[in-house]
């Protein structure tokens, strides 16, 4: 029996995905941001600063070149600071400056637009069974990864 990958969750999951980009990336526009100069911002915030590369590394889905272009351009932009630890030279905190924090107020804003055209006409009762969901797929695929680790 032929099964139709459409109707399937983890394609589902998977075109919502697709689609939230699309939507995140034009509301970004406006403050001419990429897709992954806002997400590092946005880790920067859910870190909290000051946080380190590696911690960002960890955090993001990127290569550590990516991630350093990133950082390279919001230092230049003034848009965070970036100092040697005392203890190891080689590593650098990162710390939002205000300009910083201001731009991830415009950020957070955003996603916040995000979220209520995402959620329109879903009760708060489906928000909580959704967040739920999420939160056992979530578990169930982290353990199954550290199951074939």
């Amino acid at each position: 029996m032929k099964i139709n990958l459409s109707t399937l969750i983890p394609f589902k999951i998977s075109q919502l995905t697709k689609l939230k980009r699309q939507l995140v990336d034009q509301q970004m526009q406006p403050l001419n941001l990429s897709r992954t100069q806002w997400q590092v911002l946005a880790w920067l915030n859910i870190l909290g600063t000051p946080c380190t590369q590696q911690g960002l590394l960890k955090a993001l889905d990127l290569d550590r070149a990516q991630l350093a272009r990133v950082l390279e351009y919001f230092d230049e932009k003034k848009i965070i600071k970036r100092t040697a630890l005392p203890d190891d030279r080689r590593s650098l905190s990162i710390t939002l400056t205000p300009s910083g924090k201001t731009l991830l107020k415009k950020v957070e804003y955003l996603m916040e637009q995000e979220s209520d055209i995402m959620l329109k006409g879903i009760t708060q009762k489906e928000k909580e069974l959704f967040d739920s969901l999420l939160h056992k797929m979530t578990e169930n695929i982290l353990s199954s990864l550290k199951d074939h680790e």
